[in-house]
């Protein structure tokens, strides 16, 4: 299983085992083409409230190319257990990095597929060189009647 992006001068890639992944986004853009007149495209007022307000005029276009660019890989990694569109106001990002680089947690606002509304999915997206990279791995479901290893906390 794999993904792949490009832009005019970047590519990237992803690849994992079938057996260890459900599905697999990146994403690699460049962060000029972001403007401010795109945030209530790309953005929900949860994300334009959080994130942009505190960005200021001159941090906005990095801050909608990191929100774009998670949830493009989201999508890129949902979309074959989907099989629909998914539009950019039916994801949030609960978490996005303060600096340039990091982890985020993005959460659905609608059931899509399998994957019910509210159901949050971790990635990492970050910017570097005028270019931001986003990744979203969706890990395999673990078999039926698997059982963790792990002891339940209070136990060990």
């Amino acid at each position: 299983m794999g993904a792949i992006s490009h832009d005019d001068a970047w590519s990237v890639s992803l690849v994992g085992r079938l057996a260890d992944w459900r599905g697999l986004g990146i994403d690699v853009d460049r962060v000029d083409r972001f403007q401010p007149d795109l945030a209530p495209t790309i953005c929900t007022p949860f994300e334009r409230r959080q994130y942009l307000a505190a960005s200021g005029a001159d941090g906005a276009a990095a801050v909608l190319a990191r929100i774009f660019s998670i949830k493009e890989a989201a999508f890129k990694a949902l979309s074959p257990s989907v099989r629909q569109w998914i539009g950019f106001d039916e994801a949030e990002l609960l978490r996005l990095p303060a600096g340039d680089a990091g982890s985020c947690t993005l959460r659905l606002l609608r059931a899509a597929g399998p994957f019910a509304a509210g159901q949050q999915f971790d990635g990492a997206v970050a910017v570097a060189d005028g270019r931001v990279v986003a990744l979203l791995a969706v890990p395999a479901a673990p078999p039926v009647g698997f059982t963790s290893a792990r002891p339940s906390p209070g136990t060990a």
